[in-house]
C-alpha cells in the first residue's frame, strides 16, 4: 500500500475519504512513503500487517495527546477503503532541514546569527522537557528528525517530526541513529535523549559532529569508537578546518555542558544558552590544522564589500547582506533585491534577475551599460528560482520549466521547455535537482542550450540528499546515511548524459566549496591550505598547496577562472 502508482482513495479518520496521487508523494523510507495533500502529510506504511500487530493505532492515539507547537504529533490514522489501518496523517509544517542549518553556507545565504541559534537550541531544549514530561522518551531524535522554520518572520523554531518512533507506555524504543547514541548507556531513557539532543544542537553551534576532526589513531569512519572513548573535538590533540566555527560562540555554561559530556562521560540536563550562571574563561576551538606551506597562488583582489556576501554567482555577481547586487566584474552595482531566493543571468546585453517567496515570482532587466531597471511583468507561481550558465529557470507545481527574456519595446517574459517533476519529492540545489521516486533516486540536470536530464543513480538510494552543485557535465552530491555518516559522491557524465561514472568517500560534514569550470575542470576546497583542481573526465588530481585558502569560504567562477570569496573579499586566483 505504500506506493502509490495511480489515483488512490484513503480514509483519514474523522475527515473522510481523499484521493493520493502519484504526484503527492514527497519521500520514502524504510518504514514507509510519505505524502503531501494540500495541508495535510499522509505516512503510509510499507508493512501495514506489521503496523496492526505492533498496535500502531492504539500508539498514534497516545502521541495525539503529546501537544506542543514544535512538535508535529499525528491527528488520525489513515486506512484504505476497506477500512484496514495503513497509516496515519498530520498538519503539514514548512522547514529546512536542520543539517542545512549546520552550514556556513547556510548561515551566509540566510543571514542566521548566533542569536538565532541561542534561540533555536534553547527551543529544542524546550521540546525535550516537554516531551519528558509526558513519560516519553524520543530515543532516535536525530539530526533528520528536526526541521526547522525560519522564515524571519519571527525567531527560527524547530519542528520535532517522526514521533512515532518514539517510546511511550508500551511500545519500546527499537531503532536509533548511531551517529547520535549514547554508547555508555545501557537503555533508551531521558539523559540518552540529552545526549542526542546535545549531538544535534552542537553542529547548530560549531558546524561539526562533535566526534569528528582530524585525531592521531582514528580514521575517519571510527566515529563509533571515538565516542565510546570520549574522543571528542574537545580532546588537545584534534585538528579542525576553519570552516567549524569558534567554541567560543557558545554560551559559557552550555558549551561547559558539551564538554563534560563529550570528553568526560557526564550526563545530566543541559542549561539552556540563556542561563546565567558562572562564567567559564572562553575557550575557543582548541586547534586547527596547521598550515605551513609557502603560497603557491596568487590571488588578485576584485572586488570588497562593506557588507558580508552572502551569495556568489558563477559570472562574477556578488549579493551583499543589505540585498545589493554587484558586477565585480565592473564593480557596479546592479540593483537591490528583497526575496529570499535569488538568480541571475546575462541575457541581451543585460542583467535578467528573477526573486521570489511565497510562490511570488518578481523579474527585471538591467541595462549592462546604462544601468537602467525595467520591472518585467508575470504572472508565474513560482516556488523556486534557479540560474545555470545563461539560462534561468523557476520551479512550479508542474516541474521544472526555463524562463528567458524577449527583448521589444518592453522586455518581455516567456517560458519555455517544462520538464515534469514530482513537486513534493524533488530537491534543489545549485544546479541540480535530487528527485526520490518511491525510493528510487534520480539527478535533474540542466545542460547545453536547451537540454535537461533526469539519470537514475541507484548510488544514492537511501541516502538523504543534503547539499548538491552542478557544472558542466558534472554533479555532486552530499549525502547523509542512516548511520549519520556524511558521504561526497561526485558524477561525472558523457556529452549526452546517458552515461556516467561515479566517486564517493565519507566526509566530515555537509560542508561543499566546488566550482566547475565550463572547460571541464573542478576547484574544491577540502581541507585548510589547499586548493584541489582535478579534471573529472580523466580522474587528473592536483593540490596546490596554499596558506591563505580556508575551508568555510566560497568559490564560483569567471569563465574559465577560479574566483576565491572570503567574507567581503572577492579574488581571482591564478599559479604562481
Amino acid at each position: 500500500m505504500t506506493k502509490i502508482t495511480r489515483k488512490t482513495d484513503v480514509m483519514l479518520e474523522g475527515r473522510g475519504m481523499i484521493s493520493l496521487q502519484p504526484c503527492d508523494h514527497m519521500i520514502t523510507g524504510g518504514e514507509g512513503s510519505i505524502y503531501k495533500k494540500n495541508n495535510t502529510v499522509i505516512k503510509l506504511y510499507t508493512d501495514s500487517d506489521k503496523m496492526i500487530r505492533d498496535g500502531m493505532d492504539a500508539k498514534i492515539i497516545a502521541l495525539k495527546r503529546v501537544e506542543h507547537p514544535f512538535i508535529v504529533t499525528p491527528e488520525g490514522m489513515v486506512k484504505d477503503v476497506m477500512g484496514k489501518p495503513i497509516g496515519y496523517y498530520m498538519p503539514y509544517v514548512t522547514g529546512e532541514p536542520i543539517t542545512r542549518v549546520f552550514t556556513n553556507d547556510y548561515r551566509a545565504r540566510t543571514q542566521f546569527a548566533d542569536d538565532d541559534a541561542h534561540m533555536l537550541v534553547d527551543h529544542m531544549r524546550t521540546v525535550v522537557q516537554h516531551v519528558h514530561s509526558k513519560r516519553i522518551v524520543m530515543a532516535d531524535a536525530n539530526e533528520m528528525n528536526w526541521l526547522v522554520d525560519d522564515l524571519k518572520k519571527h525567531a527560527p523554531e524547530p519542528r520535532a517530526i517522526d514521533v512515532d518512533a518514539w517510546a511511550i507506555d508500551r511500545w519500546r524504543a527499537r531503532v536509533i541513529m548511531p551517529s547520535i547514541r549514547d554508547w555508555h548507556a545501557k537503555v533508551f531513557d531521558e539523559l540518552s535523549d540529552w545526549f542526542a539532543w546535545g549531538i544535534v544542537t552542537f553542529q547548530v553551534y560549531a558546524g561539526i559532529h562533535p566526534y569528528k576532526g582530524r585525531l592521531s589513531g582514528y580514521a575517519q569512519h571510527d566515529l563509533a569508537k571515538r565516542m565510546q572513548d570520549n574522543a571528542s573535538v574537545f580532546h588537545s590533540d584534534v585538528r579542525l578546518n576553519h570552516a567549524v566555527r569558534d567554541f567560543g560562540r557558545i554560551p559559557s555554561g552550555l558549551r561547559q555542558w558539551y564538554e563534560e559530556v563529550f570528553a568526560k562521560g557526564k550526563r545530566v540536563v543541559p542549561p539552556s544558552p540563556f542561563d546565567v550562571g558562572k562564567i567559564v574563561p572562553t575557550r575557543g576551538r582548541i586547534a586547527h590544522t596547521q598550515v605551513t606551506a609557502k603560497g603557491m597562488l596568487v590571488f588578485d583582489k576584485m572586488y570588497e564589500s562593506t557588507s558580508h556576501i552572502t551569495r556568489i554567482f558563477d559570472g562574477g555577481v556578488v549579493l551583499c547582506a543589505d540585498g545589493v547586487l554587484v558586477d565585480v566584474v565592473r564593480g557596479k552595482k546592479i540593483c537591490t533585491v528583497t526575496k529570499k531566493n535569488v538568480a541571475i543571468v546575462v541575457q541581451h546585453d543585460g542583467w535578467f534577475v528573477a526573486e521570489c517567496e511565497n510562490d511570488t515570482l518578481m523579474c527585471r532587466f538591467v541595462d549592462l551599460y546604462t544601468g537602467r531597471e525595467e520591472i518585467v511583468d508575470t504572472t508565474i507561481s513560482a516556488r523556486n528560482v534557479m540560474s545555470m550558465g545563461e539560462r534561468m529557470f523557476v520551479v512550479t507545481e508542474r516541474g521544472l520549466t526555463e524562463i528567458m527574456l524577449t527583448r521589444m519595446k518592453r522586455s518581455l517574459l516567456s517560458m519555455g521547455n517544462t520538464w515534469q517533476t514530482l513537486p513534493y519529492a524533488t530537491q534543489w540545489f545549485h544546479g541540480v535537482g535530487v528527485e526520490n521516486v518511491m525510493g528510487n533516486i534520480h539527478v535533474i540536470a540542466p545542460f547545453g542550450d536547451r537540454a535537461c536530464a533526469t539519470i537514475r543513480v541507484k548510488e544514492l538510494d537511501g541516502l538523504v540528499p543534503i547539499a548538491g552543485y552542478g557544472g558542466t557535465r558534472f554533479i555532486t552530491i552530499i549525502t547523509l546515511d542512516t548511520q549519520g555518516m556524511y558521504h561526497k559522491h561526485e558524477f561525472h557524465f558523457d556529452a549526452a548524459y546517458r552515461a556516467y561514472t561515479i566517486w564517493s568517500d565519507v566526509v566530515d560534514s555537509a560542508e561543499l566549496v566546488i566550482t566547475a569550470l565550463p572547460k571541464g575542470v573542478c576547484a574544491t576546497i577540502v581541507e585548510d591550505g589547499a586548493l584541489d583542481i582535478f579534471v573529472p573526465s580523466n580522474g587528473a588530481h592536483t593540490k596546490v598547496s596554499d596558506g591563505l585558502i580556508k575551508t568555510g569560504t566560497h568559490l564560483v567562477h569567471i569563465d574559465n577562472t577560479v574566483i576565491y570569496v572570503d567574507d567581503r573579499t572577492v579574488w581571482r586566483v591564478r599559479m604562481k
